[in-house]
């Protein structure tokens, strides 16, 4: 009885870990948004056809809590990504699939970079996927690089990842999955191929 216990705190942990980096994630999204969004309508005209300000004057954003917002947001994503424990692994790879949508930014970049590294092959899948899934050519090279993983999923994935990025370095890994030269789960299988036909 005290095991289960012991199980479900330590799932309810994570599980309401992963959840607030996904919440992190989106608040950094939204302000990001908010801020570009309110940069626009800095620079656009405020007076009307007649050269009269109109009536309702949109409100002044609060820069300074967009900017806390936004460190904070980084700042979990951060803390999610360095913590190597094994309970941390799920929350890790959460954060890793969210900075994936952040792909433009240079901090985002590099996370993405060091965890295609990571001694965690689930850690590194999720690096490969996140970055097939923003299409930067930034990327290539890394993902070139994954395509000699240790891990068949990585290498397949990598693969996928490049061929939708219209890159065929990574045919070769294709082909020896479809002959069976090469193997990797069922599942990565079917989902890449279904993915690699999308595009």
């Amino acid at each position: 009885m005290i095991t289960q216990r012991n199980e479900l705190r330590v799932t309810t942990g994570s599980m309401a870990k992963r959840w607030l980096v996904l919440i992190c994630s989106l608040c950094l999204i939204g302000a990001l948004s908010l801020a570009q969004s309110q940069d626009a309508s800095h620079s656009a005209d405020t007076t009307t056809d007649k050269g009269e300000k109109p009536a309702t004057q949109p409100a002044e954003p609060d820069k300074a809590s967009v900017k806390s917002g936004t460190d904070a947001a980084w700042n979990v994503l951060s803390v999610a990504i360095a913590d190597s424990k094994a309970k941390a692994q799920q929350a890790r790879i959460d954060a890793v699939t969210a900075v994936g949508t952040l792909g433009d930014f240079a901090r985002a970049q590099k996370w993405l970079h060091d965890a295609g590294r990571d001694r965690d092959r689930y850690l590194r899948l999720a690096a490969v996927e996140a970055m097939g899934a923003s299409k930067k050519e930034i990327f290539i090279p890394d993902l070139k690089l994954a395509l000699e993983d240790s891990a068949p999923d990585v290498s397949f994935s990598a693969a996928v990842s490049l061929w939708k990025m219209h890159d065929q370095s990574g045919e070769s890994v294709l082909y020896g999955v479809l002959t069976g030269e090469r193997k990797v789960k069922q599942g990565a299988i079917g989902s890449g191929m279904h993915q690699a036909n999308q595009d």
